[in-house]
C-alpha cells in the first residue's frame, strides 16, 4: 500500500446475471438468503498515510470484508465470510465474488480490514492478531506493515454504496535530526545514517467490535525506514510503525559516520492507533554519545501539535541489530572512555568448519583475549540452535577450534567493566566503529578494519600521496628505479600505485600499521586456503567459468592492475583481470632480494600467488603496485 491521504475510491459491482447465485463467501447458515440487488461499495481511509503514493490502495494491495445480517455480531454466524477485494490501476477493485444484499430487507453490518489474509477470523472469533515487520528499512517493507480496519453497521438495501472507512490501528514514529554544532545537514547526510528503535513491541491484538488494540509483546528491535532529507537545518525522513502501546525505556540507535548515538525516547504516555510521534533530536556532538532532553509530538497523523519532554538515558544492553558493519568490519565498546571489547564480523574456517559469524572477544591493553570469544550468531542459520559457540585460536599457527552452541541467535547482550559478556547485567557503553584514521598534510582517509584469523587488516588499499611524515611522495610518469606513486584516474580514480623504493622507505603505513610483509601475505594464504582466493575478493573482476568471488572476509580485494615498464611494455595494465602487491621483507622496510617480492590475484584463478615479481633491477623490470596494510600488534 502506497501513500493514503483522505481519498476515496469508487467500487461499482455491473450485475452480470439476473439470477442470484449463492456465493462462496456467503454462509449457507447465515439465516438469510441471498437476494438481486448488488452491493457496490464507496472505500475511503483516513489516516493512513504511507510514504509511497499520494493516492490510495495500489494494484494488488488486497482488502478483507466480513458482514452479518441484522443484530447478529461478528463472532455469530457471518453472512460474508472474509471477502477478498484487490486494487486495480484504476481506483476500483476486483472481487473474488460478487456479493448481493439478502432477501427480506436484512439490515447488513459490515466489517473490513487491510490487508488480506486467506486465514483471518475463525468461526467465533472477533479479533485477530497484528503485527509490524522488525525490517521496515526501505519504503515498500514500511507500507507492508500497515494494518487498517473499519466497520458500519444496520446498513439498508440500496443501489447508493456503502461507505466503508478504513481507519489506521497502528502508531507512526518519524525522526528529525539536527546536526552538532559546526555541521551541516548536508554534512551530516554524507557521512551516511543508519537507525534501529529497540525496546519496542511488534505484536498485539485487534478485536473489530471494540476497534481496540490491546496485549502488545514480542519486543525486537525495528530497523528504520532511513530516507533522509535535508529540511531546513535538519535531516527529516527516518520513519516507522509500532502497535500501540505504552511509553518504556524506548530508544532509538543512530549510527552516523561509524559512531553510535543513542537517543532516549523522552515520552511517558501511550503510543496510540491513528497516532504519530514526531521525535526531534539535537545532535551535541559527532563522536559516540548518549542524549536526552528530545522534543516530541503527539498528534494525529494529520495533525501537528508539538508537545515537549525529557528523558534519561540507561543504555546498557547492545543491540546486534543496531550494528550494519558498513564503516568496518569490528565494532569497539567503551568504557569510560576505554575500550573494553569488540565484536567482529568475521570468516571462520578450518579442516572442518567454513562459516561467516558475529563474534565478541574482551580486550586487555587494547588486544583481543583470544581465549575468552563468544560466537555470537552464525549467519545464514538464524533458525538454528547453533549459537553461542567458542572458539580458541591457536597463536602459533592462527587458526581455530570451533565448538557450536545450542542456543538461538543472541541478538541482544552486555559487558562488564572488563569486557566480558553478560546477559544480566553490565554496564553503560558507548559503540563505535573501529577504524584506521590517517591523517597526512590536512588530509584525513578513514580506513576499515576487518579480522581474518588472529591478523587484523584494512579492509582498503593504501590511498595517500604523502609519506606519514607529512612530506609529499613524488608522482611519477612510469617506473624508473626511484620511490614515488603513479595514477590512472581514468582507468581507476582514486587508486594509487607505489614503487618498490617508496615502500622501502618504511613511511607509507599509517600511524599503527605496517604494509604486509611475506609472513602475513603467507599466514592469511594459510587461514583461508591456498585456493580459495574468492572469499578476498570483491568489484568488477572479469568473469569465468569456475573462479568464485564472495568476500566472506570482508578484505575487498579488487582487480586494480599494475604500472609496468620494461622494454616490451610501459603504462597501467591489466585492470578487471589483476592485482598486485608488494610483498615486503620480514625485515622493516626491505623488499625481498628474489623475485618473490610481490602477490598476485587473477580473474582466471582462485589461487593466492605469492611467487610474483613486482621490483628486479638484475633483469631490468620495474612495477609500481598496489600496497595493504595491517594494524601492528
Amino acid at each position: 500500500m502506497r501513500h493514503i491521504t483522505m481519498h476515496s475510491i469508487l467500487l461499482l459491482w455491473a450485475l452480470v446475471s439476473s439470477s442470484c447465485v449463492n456465493p462462496i463467501s456467503v454462509e449457507e447458515d447465515s439465516g438469510a438468503e441471498a437476494g438481486d440487488v448488488p452491493i457496490s461499495f464507496r472505500v475511503s481511509m483516513q489516516g493512513a498515510t504511507t510514504r509511497l503514493s499520494s493516492a490510495g490502495f495500489t494494484s494488488g494491495d488486497r482488502m478483507g470484508l466480513y458482514a452479518t445480517v441484522g443484530s447478529e455480531g461478528l463472532g455469530g454466524t457471518r453472512y460474508i465470510d472474509n471477502l477478498e477485494m484487490e486494487a486495480l490501476d484504476d481506483g476500483q477493485v476486483r472481487l473474488a465474488t460478487e456479493v448481493f444484499y439478502p432477501q427480506g430487507g436484512h439490515r447488513v453490518n459490515f466489517w473490513s480490514y487491510y490487508p488480506y489474509r486467506s486465514k483471518a477470523l475463525s468461526k467465533g472469533q472477533t479479533g485477530m492478531e497484528i503485527s509490524v515487520k522488525s525490517d521496515q528499512q526501505t519504503a515498500r517493507k514500511l507500507s507492508d506493515s500497515h494494518f487498517l480496519a473499519g466497520s458500519l453497521a444496520n446498513v439498508s438495501e440500496s443501489s447508493a454504496a456503502v461507505p466503508l472507512v478504513f481507519n489506521q490501528k497502528l502508531a507512526k514514529i518519524r525522526l528529525s535530526l539536527k546536526p552538532a554544532a559546526g555541521t551541516t545537514p548536508e554534512e551530516l547526510l554524507a557521512k551516511g545514517i543508519s537507525s534501529v528503535a529497540t525496546g519496542f513491541c511488534t505484536t498485539a491484538d485487534y478485536d473489530f467490535p471494540t476497534d481496540a488494540v490491546s496485549n502488545p509483546r514480542n519486543k525486537q528491535d525495528i530497523l528504520i525506514c532511513d530516507d533522509w532529507k535535508v529540511s531546513g537545518d535538519s535531516l527529516t525522513g527516518g520513519c516507522f510503525l509500532i502497535v500501540p502501546q505504552d511509553a518504556s525505556n524506548q530508544q532509538i540507535v543512530l549510527e552516523i559516520g561509524g559512531n553510535q548515538q543513542v537517543v532516549a525516547i523522552s515520552y511517558t504516555g501511550n503510543f496510540g492507533a491513528g497516532k504519530q510521534v514526531c521525535l526531534q533530536t539535537a545532535l551535541d556532538k559527532d563522536s559516540p554519545s548518549y542524549m536526552k532532553g528530545i522534543v516530541t509530538s503527539i498528534t494525529d497523523w494529520e495533525e501537528d501539535a508539538p508537545i515537549t519532554g525529557s528523558g534519561d538515558v540507561n543504555q546498557q544492553a547492545v543491540h546486534l541489530s543496531t550494528l550494519r558493519f558498513n564503516t568496518s568490519g569490528i565494532y569497539r565498546l567503551y568504557y569510560n572512555g576505554m575500550p573494553v571489547s569488540e565484536i567482529c564480523k568475521e570468516y571462520i574456517r578450518n579442516a572442518d568448519t567454513e562459516l561467516q559469524a558475529i563474534v565478541h572477544y574482551p580486550l586487555t591493553g587494547e588486544v583481543a583475549d583470544l581465549e575468552k570469544e563468544t560466537v555470537l550468531q552464525i549467519l545464514g542459520q538464524e533458525e538454528e540452535a547453533v549459537h553461542g559457540g567458542t572458539l580458541q585460536w591457536n597463536a602459533a599457527t592462527g587458526m581455530p577450534t570451533y565448538t557450536p552452541g545450542t542456543r538461538l541467535p543472541i541478538s541482544e547482550f552486555q559487558v562488564t567493566a572488563n569486557g566480558n559478556l553478560s546477559e544480566e547485567s553490565g554496564v553503560t557503553v558507548l559503540v563505535s566503529a573501529y577504524t584506521i584514521s590517517d591523517r597526512r598534510g590536512g588530509t584525513e582517509r578513514v580506513y576499515p578494519i576487518v579480522k581474518i584469523g588472529t591478523q587484523y587488516w584494512l579492509a582498503a588499499d593504501l590511498a595517500t600521496t604523502k609519506y606519514r611524515n607529512g612530506t609529499d611522495i613524488p608522482l611519477l610518469a612510469k617506473p624508473n628505479g626511484t620511490a614515488g606513486y603513479l595514477k590512472d584516474d581514468t582507468q581507476m580514480p582514486g587508486h594509487r600505485y607505489y614503487t618498490g623504493e617508496a615502500v622501502c622507505t618504511n613511511l607509507l603505513a599509517p600511524s599503527g600499521c605496517r604494509v604486509a610483509s611475506r609472513s602475513d601475505w603467507e599466514r592469511l594464504k594459510a587461514y583461508v586456503g591456498a585456493e580459495n582466493a574468492g572469499v578476498l575478493k570483491s568489484g568488477d573482476w572479469l568473469a569465468e567459468e569456475g573462479v568464485g568471488m564472495s568476500n566472506l572476509t570482508g578484505l575487498s580485494i579488487q582487480p586494480k592492475g599494475l604500472y609496468t615498464y620494461r622494454a616490451t611494455q610501459t603504462g597501467m595494465i591489466s585492470p578487471r583481470m589483476f592485482v598486485y602487491y608488494w610483498m615486503v621483507s620480514d625485515t622493516v622496510g626491505v623488499l625481498p632480494t628474489d623475485t618473490t617480492n610481490a602477490v598476485a590475484f587473477s580473474y582466471r584463478e582462485n589461487s593466492i600467488n605469492t611467487g610474483k615479481r613486482g621490483w628486479d633491477s638484475e633483469h631490468s623490470l620495474f612495477h609500481a603496485l598496489s600496497v595493504r596494510c595491517l594494524v601492528a600488534r
